[in-house]
């Protein structure tokens, strides 16, 4: 059985974190929604049961989700999307999209796990969308 554990953040309804096991993994989420709750409200009840299917493919459940959100989404609203699961021996997979980060910290130091997709950070991505 899949134990979910979740908050939505009040402000303005959009904003989403979750946190569930997956074998001996755990996997951590943050959901940022932006305008309005739509996207954010899909993609927090459908990852958990979507990462079952789709853990070895991240590229393939961000794809899922999306196509989900723009086929049952009225609404134009949007989110991003931050994914973390660490494995029994420590080892970290991270998958983003959007301007949300994920960060590693130590007592003494930080590293920041994911790729920003802010325009004006990411060459990439200016290049990509001219």
């Amino acid at each position: 059985m899949l134990h979910v554990y979740a908050h939505e953040r009040r402000v303005h309804g959009e904003d989403r974190h979750l946190w569930f096991r997956h074998g001996t993994s755990l996997v951590a989420c943050v959901i940022d929604g932006h305008g309005g709750p739509g996207a954010a409200s899909l993609c927090h009840e459908r990852l958990p049961s979507l990462y079952e299917e789709y853990h070895d493919d991240l590229v393939g459940l961000f794809r899922v989700l999306h196509e989900e959100c723009v086929r049952e989404l009225p609404c134009k609203s949007g989110c991003t999307l931050t994914l973390v699961c660490i494995s029994e021996d420590g080892r970290i997979t991270c998958a983003n999209v959007g301007d949300s980060c994920a960060l590693c910290l130590t007592s003494t130091t930080f590293r920041i796990l994911t790729q920003t997709h802010r325009l004006q950070d990411n060459p990439y991505e200016r290049a990509r969308l001219m």
